[in-house]
């Protein structure tokens, strides 16, 4: 005895999952654009998101790299006899290679000022740099006093 054809109101109720012709025709259609809208959707928001965290990251990483030369380069500045400090001065120290590669465009200067005590000198030394094209230059500057 041959097979008859599926009737779609008895196939509700007695045919199998596999015997079903017509009813879900196109579901996964419908599922596959919306997960592809949504996808789009978190992208969209994701990427921006990610890519300024990645550059506040770098900024972070460039502005400890510079505190820790500054305060470096402080601490030799103060350790110098107060004689050694010429009074009034701007002088642009040297910097490493490293940080200059970190750090572009870096520019490290020393300036000493007399203060209101004789023979008692203030040292700032600050490091400016351009983090990013288009952006203000960064500075990180630290001061100490050197006591005769």
């Amino acid at each position: 005895m041959p097979a008859r054809p599926c009737n779609l109101a008895r196939c509700r109720s007695r045919c199998g999952p596999g015997e079903r012709t017509g009813a879900r025709r196109g579901g996964f259609l419908a599922d596959g654009v919306l997960s592809l809208l949504v996808l789009g959707l978190v992208l969209g928001a994701g990427l921006p998101t990610l890519a300024w965290t990645v550059r506040m990251q770098r900024t972070l990483e460039r502005r400890q790299l510079a505190l820790l030369t500054v305060a470096n380069t402080l601490d030799a500045q103060t350790a110098l006899p107060a004689a050694a400090l010429a009074g009034e001065e701007t002088l642009e120290l040297p910097l490493d290679d490293q940080v200059r590669a970190e750090l572009p465009e870096a520019a490290l200067v020393r300036r000493v000022t007399a203060t209101d005590r004789p023979g008692e000198r203030r040292v700032v030394v600050a490091l400016r740099w351009r983090d990013f094209q288009g952006t203000t230059p960064q500075e990180v500057a630290l001061t100490g006093w050197v006591l005769p």
